[in-house]
């Protein structure tokens, strides 16, 4: 029986886009968060080491014995100061922990709309919720790494975490 000819929500022959989008939105949740930790890692990375080699209290303890040292130090934390604002660390990893959430958020809304498909204004808001799919896969675009191995990686998490029963249709609440 075709549940869509008592109620007026997404047509239950196009209800399996709406399990596809909140695959995909779980895929890069996944993804972005990965991608937020490397760099939050990276950035405590250059912080720890701008803050070790370049203190005085250490720059005075290894001066007199080993002034190439010192040097080398205030090398290694120029090299990475410099890089870290090369790349623009901190934007990157603050836009990627931004985008995860966003993913997150829709992949809970998509589930929303998965669960009650049957209902008056479902379409409207699937509608809505892929706009600002395409929102956010327009700011991912600017800037933000994509490591096609990691992506496929976070798939095929996401494939085994949900079964293909649960990708059937879910009948309407009585």
């Amino acid at each position: 029986m075709h549940y869509n000819s008592l109620v007026a929500g997404i047509p239950e022959t196009e209800a399996g886009q709406v399990w596809r989008a909140m695959r995909e939105a779980r895929v890069r949740s996944l993804y972005f968060g990965e991608l937020a930790a490397r760099y939050t890692r990276r950035q405590q990375w250059v912080q720890g080491l701008s803050l070790a080699f370049g203190s005085a209290a250490f720059v005075t303890l290894v001066r007199e014995p080993w002034p190439l040292v010192a040097a080398g130090c205030a090398a290694v934390v120029a090299v990475a100061n410099v890089w870290a604002t090369a790349t623009n660390l901190n934007q990157t990893q603050a836009t990627l922990v931004m985008l995860r959430t966003a993913w997150e958020g829709l992949r809970l809304e998509y589930g929303d709309v998965w669960s009650n498909w049957y209902r008056d204004g479902a379409e409207a808001k699937f509608e809505a919720l892929q706009r600002r799919s395409n929102d956010l896969g327009m700011l991912a675009n600017a800037g933000v790494p994509w490591d096609r191995k990691t992506v496929r990686r976070w798939e095929d998490f996401v494939d085994s975490e949900w079964s293909r029963e649960d990708a059937e249709c879910p009948a309407p609440a009585e």
